[in-house]
């Protein structure tokens, strides 16, 4: 299995933002599938990715991935500068899936912010009832690996690096 395979959504995700924020220093390619780097984080942290072996040759010495075998957002990060193909095809991924999610929440949803929504927007208590409704019907219409990004995403956006 590959880097993006075991890694979470949200390390993902704050890899690609290490890799976009040009984070990777020291980049070395040893053959076709390691590859060796710093990554500036809280310190500059030691790196080395194996595509092959991923398990048992891919290495950093942050507090998250130390000792733990564990694929972290430094070698995510190192991944994705190592293809920067890989990191083209994930935010067009994104993308793509965002653009699918707003056009079925319109084709659900979106008469509710023609007449309906509006004959309302004076009444704050249906106002805020019409919006329940939109939120509870589009969230039970998710599936559990789209409501995990969309809980990861909120979270993220709401605390940041500030996350409890």
């Amino acid at each position: 299995m590959g880097i993006l395979n075991q890694a979470r959504a949200s390390v993902i995700q704050r890899g690609y933002e290490y890799y976009k924020d040009k984070k990777v220093i020291n980049f070395r390619k040893e053959s076709d599938t390691v590859f060796y780097g710093s990554v500036k984080g809280t310190t500059a942290y030691d790196v080395k990715i194996d595509i092959n072996h991923t398990v048992k040759n891919t290495y950093c010495n942050c507090p998250f991935a130390k000792d733990n075998r564990k694929i972290c957002k430094h070698m995510v990060a190192l991944y994705f500068t190592a293809f920067s193909n890989e990191a083209e095809q994930y935010i067009e991924n994104i993308a793509e899936q965002e653009r699918i999610e707003e056009e079925r929440f319109n084709e659900m949803y979106g008469y509710l912010y023609d007449e309906d929504f509006e004959y309302y927007e004076d009444d704050e208590e249906i106002n805020d009832y019409v919006m329940y409704e939109v939120v509870s019907n589009y969230v039970n219409n998710l599936t559990v690996p789209e409501l995990r990004f969309r809980l990861i995403e909120a979270l993220i956006k709401l605390y940041g690096k500030d996350f409890p």
